[in-house]
């Protein structure tokens, strides 16, 4: 039995342990001590507000950038390609990469359809996110799986995600690229598929003494990266909270860091607006003067701002915002008094 023991170790051959959990959770902790965004969540009702992304082309091509990077990841974990059975190991890799991919976006997006888990609409970003979870499941036995369990890893990697996002939402965590989701949950799937679905010892094919082991030291492993990096982060994430250099102050994060951080911005003023210095009618105009009468009344601990909710079709609910407050309408959010001075919406942020 003890040697046994002696010659059982973590397997993980592409990082789903050593990079990807690791990353997952840095990324719930750092999250957790920074704090939600300025109207993540509903004060009253907890229920989260969507804070919608910048652009959803670029999030796509950033989503292909990193399918293209896992399989190259994956394949040179082998670290090598000019011994025999190299190449054949490679093609394995990446071929089951491509299988996992899929079976994660296709169970992301078939769930997020359902009224449970998700809003019952087709996400393009949910099954981009499952994809990218599907493949973080896989890496650590895409070196040995068969096809068909690479695509059950795959959906299970889809399972973990949307079960670890609406967990997040539930502890008022604000991950705004669900990046604890994507990497410690596929991670976490990933290393406890390699002692089950793994062909040469694992547990579906082989239940035996050694299959058995091989699952308690994949579970030690996990167990042990986990508290190390949760320690590690909880400290370094907790003492620059504690010193103040965390989190910008709040007219930076409401105003955007192109300005001050950078001195320069991503677009032109004139089309968009970055909120340090412009007047008129534009939207970052109305976010600055709503909090101006906010923090008059309320104090800067404790901001109103609301964003309008309807919009007319094909039309944003920010330029649904700007449309009304032009035409002196009163909108849910952002409303204009007779003396045309903005004043607080009925929703509530806490800093």
């Amino acid at each position: 039995m003890k040697s046994v023991i002696h010659k059982r170790k973590l397997q993980d051959f592409a990082g789903s342990s050593v990079v990807h959990m690791v990353g997952g959770i840095s990324a719930f902790v750092g999250a957790w001590a920074m704090g939600p965004r300025i109207g993540r969540f509903d004060n009253h009702t907890g229920k989260p507000i969507e804070i919608r992304g910048h652009s959803i082309p670029f999030a796509s091509l950033g989503g292909f950038i990193l399918v293209f990077g896992f399989f190259a990841f994956n394949g040179s974990s082998q670290g090598s390609i000019s011994n025999p059975g190299d190449g054949s190991a490679i093609a394995v890799a990446v071929t089951n990469s491509v299988l996992a991919a899929s079976g994660g976006a296709f169970t992301t997006m078939l769930m997020n359809k359902t009224k449970f888990f998700g809003d019952q609409k087709w996400s393009y970003l949910t099954a981009l996110n499952g994809c990218l979870t599907g493949m973080v499941a896989i890496c650590a036995g895409c070196n040995q799986f068969r096809t068909y369990i690479a695509f059950i890893t795959g959906i299970l990697g889809g399972v973990s995600y949307m079960c670890f996002t609406w967990l997040v939402l539930k502890l008022r965590i604000d991950d705004p690229l669900d990046a604890a989701a994507v990497h410690f949950g596929g991670g976490f799937v990933g290393v406890l598929s390699v002692p089950f679905f793994s062909h040469r010892y694992g547990i579906v094919y082989h239940w035996n003494l050694k299959s058995a082991y091989h699952l308690a030291w994949q579970l030690a492993g996990g167990a042990s990266i986990f508290a190390w990096v949760a320690t590690l982060s909880f400290i370094l994430f907790f003492s620059l909270k504690k010193l103040h250099i965390l989190r910008v102050p709040f007219e930076y994060e409401l105003k955007g860091l192109d300005i001050p951080k950078h001195g320069e911005t991503a677009y032109p003023s004139e089309a968009y607006g970055h909120g340090w210095g412009e007047k008129g009618d534009t939207l970052v105009g109305l976010v600055r003067d709503a909090t101006k009468t906010c923090l008059k009344v309320m104090g800067p601990n404790e901001v109103r701002i609301n964003i309008a909710e309807r919009a007319r079709p094909g039309e944003s609910p920010e330029v649904d915002a700007i449309r009304n407050t032009k035409n002196g309408q009163v909108n849910k959010g952002f409303n204009r008094s007779d003396d045309d001075a903005a004043t607080c919406g009925p929703m509530t942020s806490h800093l």
